[in-house]
């Protein structure tokens, strides 16, 4: 059956306004049959939102002096419904083996998956202007994968002048800082993280901006600077540069070995 063009608008804006109330709804008021797990998700779903509506806050507050209104659109992270009420799109990308938030996410109609970022993110170059790293890196250490090869993705994925959010323990953000000149990337702010019952131990949030266009040469010095075992006794200049165009186009729009789309 067709319906009337009439009847398709009315059904496309009670469709929106549906959408806008699943965000603010409250994990009981959907649909599920186990009453015992609603109620479960529901306490522990206001706790992440008002959780998340506080550490936002404060990211926020650190960011003040670089952003505006429209400063931050596409956004990556795993905030739950802490961005509530602010102008963005929110791809929240969950750790497997994080909390379970997912089915949260999805209760209120948001976006969301699970991804190990020990591997590449399915997603264009330069899509995301803030980027958002809670335990990322304290995850992929247990692991035992690369962190220089996620700062590379990290990179890939934001936008110049965009920024990354990096809530970890402190050995993590020094790690990071070694590599922020070769990396053009620029401190905005560092503070301590307020202790709460999701996090574990001392966490550190650290601030970072993307700078403006890397040159072939600077982008050269990242990748030998992350990877110095590209560059041995028995290579030559040549030979390494000719790796360097083949392994990080990251420049051009053509496929990288980081960019799995």
């Amino acid at each position: 059956m067709v319906s009337e063009p009439g009847e398709r608008q009315t059904l496309r804006m009670g469709s929106s306004r549906q959408r806008r109330e699943s965000v603010r709804r409250k994990p009981s008021e959907t649909r599920d049959k186990d009453a015992d797990g609603v109620r479960g998700r529901q306490r522990h779903g206001t706790e992440l939102r008002e959780l998340w509506q506080g550490r936002v806050e404060n990211y926020w507050n650190l960011m003040s002096s670089k952003i505006s209104s429209n400063t931050l659109r596409n956004v990556m992270g795993s905030f739950a419904a802490g961005l509530r009420g602010r102008d963005v799109w929110v791809m929240n990308a969950v750790q497997p083996d994080g909390p379970p938030t997912l089915k949260l996410i999805y209760d209120r109609g948001l976006i969301g998956t699970t991804h190990d970022w020990c591997e590449a993110f399915s997603s264009y170059p330069r899509t995301y202007d803030l980027l958002h790293a809670w335990t990322v890196f304290s995850g992929i250490e247990k692991k035992d994968c690369s962190p220089e090869d996620l700062l590379i993705e990290m990179d890939r994925l934001l936008r110049p002048t965009g920024f990354i959010i990096v809530r970890d323990k402190q050995h993590v953000i020094d790690f990071i800082k070694r590599y922020l000149t070769v990396m053009h990337w620029e401190a905005v702010a560092t503070a301590d993280a307020s202790p709460d019952s999701h996090q574990d131990g001392n966490e550190v949030t650290f601030v970072i901006q993307k700078k403006l266009g890397l040159t072939t040469e600077s982008l050269r010095e990242v990748y030998l600077s992350l990877h110095p075992h590209s560059l041995n006794d028995n290579d030559s200049e040549t030979d390494v540069e000719g790796d360097f165009d083949r392994e990080t186009d990251v420049e051009g729009d053509s496929d990288s070995t980081l960019d799995s789309t």
